[in-house]
């Protein structure tokens, strides 16, 4: 990786100390290491200082019932932005700060075939979305505002056989629950919240202030640099 580093501004502080964010990464498997180098490519009187290495771990959003046997097609970079607005607006309804709004507007999207059950993962300010919902397709709302496609049945927010969202997952979701990482949220092994570590097709699920002040608190030991 190419870094810029600069002490001041830093990207965030974290129990006192300032930590600038270098990169992000997707590992799949696990039992092995992983090795961080840094390097100096600039001029003669540069230097690097690294006083400690930070790995933000976060698990990826997997489809509930593993991967598809059929194979969905693939959206569209173009299908992935058109629903981050309405993403960016959900939580911002949910009792976002500024600052908490501002960091979420800096993530970049980026489309990625990924392995398995995976829909999405987020590391630092990026985030990765499967191509194609893990085979099961991705529900693109042209209105993701309304949720017109869902209906709430029994505190969840789930589309019936004559909806266009029914058998697909929702993309607006996945987004929505990769910027809950970017938040500092983790994954949360309880269904029917929208940091639930999977996500069943046909259901939407969306950020409450009440969502917020839980994850917050359980958080309120510093891991999260945006509590002040």
């Amino acid at each position: 990786m190419v870094v810029n580093q600069q002490v001041a501004p830093s990207d965030f502080t974290a129990d006192g100390a300032d930590w600038q964010i270098l990169s992000a990464a997707v590992v799949v498997g696990g039992g092995g290491s992983i090795t961080v180098t840094l390097s100096d490519n600039g001029p003669a009187d540069g230097a690097i200082i690294a006083d400690a290495i930070r790995i933000q771990r976060t698990g990826p959003l997997l489809a509930a019932a593993g991967a598809s046997s059929t194979s969905a097609p693939s959206i569209t970079q173009s299908d992935l932005d058109s629903v981050v607005d309405a993403a960016l607006s959900y939580w911002e309804s949910a009792g976002l700060s500024d600052a908490q709004l501002e960091l979420l507007q800096s993530v970049n999207f980026v489309l990625a075939d990924l392995p398995d059950a995976m829909l999405g993962g987020a590391a630092g300010t990026t985030v990765l979305i499967d191509v194609n919902a893990a085979g099961y397709g991705w529900f693109v709302d042209g209105t993701p505002l309304d949720s017109s496609e869902f209906t709430l049945i029994d505190g969840s927010l789930l589309a019936g056989s004559g909806s266009a969202a029914f058998g697909q997952m929702d993309l607006l979701t996945v987004v929505m629950h990769e910027l809950g990482h970017t938040l500092g949220l983790e994954d949360l092994a309880t269904d029917g919240t929208l940091m639930s570590d999977s996500l069943d097709v046909s259901e939407r699920r969306l950020p409450t202030e009440d969502d917020l002040d839980a994850f917050f608190s359980a958080i309120s030991g510093g891991d999260n640099p945006l509590l002040d």
